[in-house]
């Protein structure tokens, strides 16, 4: 994007049978992965849901508070195990529906492009 630098970490899910254990393994690759970040955040059905304006507001007001590294974290397939929900600085919810990964990365993305556009005062979102 370039609006800010992005770089993309996908991180491989752990294997096993028990979803658990497999959450608690992936949550410790995450954190390991978002060790050097100022903020993190969730994306989860749980979370808060917002419009493209709060998203845009949200980033803005992180910019403001001195974020330097925001970390933007889409589950795996059994969701976020609880260490991982109390690491996190927000947990923002894309939709209340279930969405494949590379689905829920696109939309991440593209959510993340409107906020900035907005942010700059560009005609790509209207609304």
């Amino acid at each position: 994007m370039h609006y800010c630098e992005t770089e993309f970490i996908v991180i491989r899910p752990p294997r096993g049978n028990e979803a658990a254990k497999m959450k608690e393994r992936e949550a410790a690759l995450i954190l390991e992965k978002t060790k050097n970040c100022d903020f993190i955040v969730l994306f989860d059905e749980r979370g808060k849901s917002m419009d493209t304006k709060k998203l845009a507001n949200f980033f803005q007001q992180r910019m403001n508070a001195g974020t330097k590294q925001m970390a933007l974290v889409i589950g795996g397939a059994y969701g976020f195990s609880e260490s991982l929900y109390k690491s996190a600085d927000a947990i923002i919810s894309l939709s209340q529906l279930t969405f494949p990964h590379q689905l829920a990365k696109l939309v991440v993305c593209e959510q993340c492009y409107r906020a900035f556009t907005i942010l700059k005062g560009e005609k790509y979102h209207h609304g």
